[in-house]
């Protein structure tokens, strides 16, 4: 089985699901088959829709189920089919948001050693990050986070970064740049390791 399993992570608004779309269209132009996923969402239930509704163990859990529950139905044959599979958010995105601040450090490293030793890892994690300042610029109307809260989750995905480069290949993109400087580097970059066989 060809190991072509990408994550896309960060923030919302720096450009992931812009760019995934992106590189669908120009590895389909070049005869590749692509398959795009999205996490956090369990038998069509998005994982961030619970929270407050039912106890942070429980929300906790059914996030690690719904990342296992789609590499077994879909990325798994996908990959076996040697398809490209990109992902909309890997565990990165909600590890990073730390939802679960007050739960028992013991219970959650315990489920985050569990699953992620599971989970298939990608070959590579694309890590995108922003100055706060770009990302206000993109508001849509919906920004919630105050710069202190950006910042702090964004530095968030520099400490998951530390813990599991022995694991997975990291890169950064800097989502600030225009969307052509984004889309060529990540392709270029991508291509490059489909060449290598996903290594």
């Amino acid at each position: 089985m060809t190991h072509l399993l990408f994550w896309f992570d960060g923030l919302d608004r720096t450009g992931k699901s812009s760019t995934i779309q992106f590189l669908k269209g120009r590895l389909e132009e070049l005869g590749k088959e692509v398959v795009v996923v999205e996490s956090k969402t369990i038998l069509g239930v998005r994982i961030p829709a619970l929270i407050g509704n039912l106890p942070d163990e429980i929300v906790y859990m059914l996030f690690w189920q719904a990342i296992r529950l789609q590499e077994l139905t879909i990325i798994v044959p996908a990959l076996e089919a040697d398809k490209i599979v990109l992902c909309d958010r890997g565990p990165f995105s909600q590890l990073a948001y730390d939802w679960w601040a007050g739960l028992d450090s013991t219970f959650k490293d315990r489920q985050d050693e569990i699953y992620f030793e599971r989970s298939i890892k990608p070959t590579t994690a694309y890590i995108f990050t922003m100055p706060y300042n770009s990302f206000v610029e993109r508001d849509d109307g919906k920004t919630v986070l105050t710069e202190q809260e950006y910042y702090k989750i964004q530095s968030a995905y520099v400490l998951l970064e530390h813990k599991f480069s022995d694991q997975m290949d990291i890169v950064f993109v800097d989502g600030s740049k225009s969307r052509e400087e984004v889309y060529n580097f990540v392709l270029e970059e991508l291509l490059n390791r489909i060449e290598n066989g996903g290594v």
